[in-house]
């Protein structure tokens, strides 16, 4: 069984890599280090859009908007720690679904078994 502490760090790396610069290896064009990621930047597209729309919405204004927990909770309507509550309940959905897909399994180096 895979615990969520040993796949928080990639698993937060698969979200911010369309937002940020993709790393460039030595010696490698850029351009060929863009390309490489593409199908990674697609499968975490394709995970974000099977969340449902809260989950999405709490994603994307923590990780691209980095608002605080106060001002999310402001934006649902709800307290400091319930929205501490519903963005580590949408990180949850959304580790599952990357847990589904081929591509980031691959990236992962998981089994494809389940």
């Amino acid at each position: 069984m895979l615990t969520t502490s040993w796949l928080s760090c990639p698993l937060v790396d698969l979200m911010m890599i369309g937002k940020r610069s993709c790393k460039q290896r030595p010696g490698e064009p850029l351009q060929q280090s863009r390309d490489a990621l593409q199908p990674l930047r697609e499968a975490v597209a394709d995970c974000l859009d099977m969340l449902v729309e809260q989950d999405r919405f709490i994603i994307n204004c923590m990780n691209s908007e980095m608002i605080t927990y106060d001002e999310l909770g402001k934006r649902l309507g709800v307290s400091l720690p319930h929205s501490w509550r519903l963005h580590k309940a949408a990180n949850k959905n959304l580790e599952q679904i990357f847990l589904m897909d081929a591509r980031i399994r691959k990236y992962l180096r998981l089994a494809n078994n389940g």
